[in-house]
């Protein structure tokens, strides 16, 4: 699935204050503007940032450091189960990393992840100094994905592989060492793919985009994407005050007040806005995914 592109709406709304009342510049009768306290109202501006990732494993999670090759498990970056087979734990490449041995059953399994794989990346060496024969393959559905990736039984060189996978709907990765000594692997991360390639965009928000006037009684912020949309595994949707960039309200996307119907996601806010304040939002790089 193609990602998001960011939204080419300015970062900073300027900020609306209200005149103090005076013979030569009186109150407005606007019950929108003015309470019963001559409180203004907000303005509100919004934005999003770059794009939706899908699937990615960094290893962060792996159990204490095990230098006995085993079957494992564990909750991965987003909150799903990895598995690994003939795997230990006490390698790093970026960070942690999984290593597997120079025999028998060895891979490192995804769950089932929806939206496709577009490209695939990932980061392998060889483990320890043998020059034994090392290899990778990978698959996706149980389907082999290109050639045998020679790993250089001489070298400690990391090596980026990337590849364009393009497969839609329901996938789940596993990463098979085929050789005859050891490799490590880091730092898994794919995009959304398939036969979708329009990377979705926001088309209207209510409030409007740079809107004025907006009613402190306001609850709600509406995006209306161009494609329907679902809520990411992680991501938040932040207001900020424009006076000085500080965070007035911070909402997780996995919240109960963020909903998506269709083409649409509702934040509900969870304070009130501020009198004579000028407002934008962010909405951070997969908080909403394509659906």
């Amino acid at each position: 699935m193609p990602l998001l592109d960011a939204l080419p709406f300015p970062r900073h709304i300027p900020n609306m204050k209200s005149p103090s009342p005076s013979p030569q510049n009186p109150p407005s009768r606007s019950p929108r503007r003015w309470t019963s306290c001559l409180a203004a109202v907000a303005v509100i501006g919004l934005s999003a940032s770059a794009a939706f990732g899908q699937g990615s494993e960094t290893f962060t999670n792996l159990p204490t450091a095990s230098t006995t090759y085993l079957s494992r498990s564990w909750t991965g970056d987003n909150g799903v189960t990895w598995t690994a087979e003939g795997a230990k734990t006490d390698q790093t490449i970026t960070g942690k990393a999984i290593c597997f041995g120079n025999s028998g059953n060895r891979t490192v399994t995804s769950p089932v992840y929806s939206g496709g794989m577009g490209t695939l990346s990932f980061n392998y060496t060889r483990a320890f100094t043998g020059i034994g024969a090392r290899s990778l393959e990978v698959y996706v559905n149980g389907n082999k994905i290109g050639a045998t990736i020679t790993v250089s039984p001489t070298s400690n060189d990391i090596v980026a592989y990337n590849s364009d996978i393009n497969i839609a709907g329901n996938v789940q990765l596993q990463i098979r060492s085929t050789g005859a000594a050891q490799v490590k692997l880091d730092d898994i991360v794919w995009t959304t793919g398939g036969s979708d390639t329009t990377a979705p965009t926001i088309l209207t928000y209510a409030p409007a985009n740079g809107a004025v006037d907006v009613p402190l009684t306001t609850t709600e912020l509406v995006a209306n994407f161009s494609e329907n949309v679902a809520k990411g595994l992680s991501g938040n949707i932040t207001l900020k005050l424009n006076a000085d960039n500080s965070t007035a309200m911070t909402i997780d996307v996995t919240n109960p007040a963020v909903a998506v119907s269709g083409a649409n996601a509702t934040i509900t806010l969870p304070a009130s806005l501020a009198t004579t304040s000028a407002y934008y939002v962010n909405i951070d790089a997969g908080a909403f995914k394509d659906a």
